[in-house]
């Protein structure tokens, strides 16, 4: 079976120091991936080589196969690769609803002249991407929020519209970055069954995440970084047994969980 999203010996380097080591990794259709490790083990360079925010060093991205290293991030975007990052990069004086649908204009086809003269089919296309924003808001439970000030929203419905963002451009993966950063318990929960339910309808799904609790509950498969190496990489019940694991993250003999 072939990945949807492949990394070969990818690198990075910042300067003198080496971010991430010459990394191999596939993520296979329908999958839950956890990419975890300690503060500053690489998990974010990777995110942002694989989205196309930053150039690897050396090394290839391959997205269905096709060789996306030196795309640009609006490209890797329409090709199917969706994202959210570890702040809220979110559209500062607009509604809730409106930054949902911010997220469909990435792979809108709509030619200059209709961007300058609304037509007929452009309000159409505007009632059609305000329907599907609000059934991914819908689905997230953001629908009382709407009409607000994304500004004024609580941190853990940002991180929620920041996903609403990421999934307008249908995507068939999406990268998630620390998606649980300051939730509540129950905001957590909530986004767990999300994710599990957005796998179920076909997305493919690579997450960086550091409450463990949750990545043992959502992820189908783990892969392990420290000082930009790849150290393990199996199934959460393996990884958490993992003696190089437990090492990295606790410097001593302990269960993960």
């Amino acid at each position: 079976m072939q990945a949807i999203l492949e990394t070969d010996k990818l690198t990075k380097f910042f300067g003198g120091l080496e971010a991430v080591s010459s990394l191999d990794m596939a993520v296979y259709r329908g999958d839950i991936v956890g990419l975890i490790g300690p503060n500053g083990s690489g998990k974010t360079t990777v995110i942002n080589m694989v989205s196309g925010h930053i150039r690897p060093t050396s090394g290839r991205v391959l997205f269905k196969g096709q060789d996306i290293t030196a795309l640009p991030p609006h490209l890797i975007t329409r090709l199917g690769v969706g994202r959210t990052f570890q702040l809220n990069v979110l559209f500062n004086g607009m509604t809730v609803l409106q930054n949902a649908m911010m997220g469909q204009y990435v792979g809108a086809q709509m030619g200059d002249w209709e961007d300058i003269i609304p037509t007929r089919l452009t309000r159409k296309k505007e009632v059609a991407v305000q329907e599907r924003a609000m059934g991914i808001l819908e689905s997230l439970g953001l629908s009382e929020f709407k009409d607000l000030d994304v500004r004024r929203t609580p941190h853990g419905v940002k991180r929620l519209v920041s996903i609403a963002l990421a999934l307008g451009s249908s995507p068939e993966i999406v990268l998630f970055d620390e998606p649980l950063g300051g939730m509540n318990a129950e905001e957590i929960d909530k986004t767990i069954g999300f994710l599990h339910g957005l796998r179920g309808k076909g997305t493919t799904i690579l997450i960086i995440e550091h409450n463990m609790r949750a990545v043992m509950q959502i992820c189908d498969r783990l892969v392990v970084l420290n000082y930009g190496a790849k150290i393990a990489e199996g199934s959460p019940e393996e990884i958490a047994e993992d003696a190089d694991v437990i090492q990295a993250y606790l410097g001593s003999k302990h269960t993960i969980t």
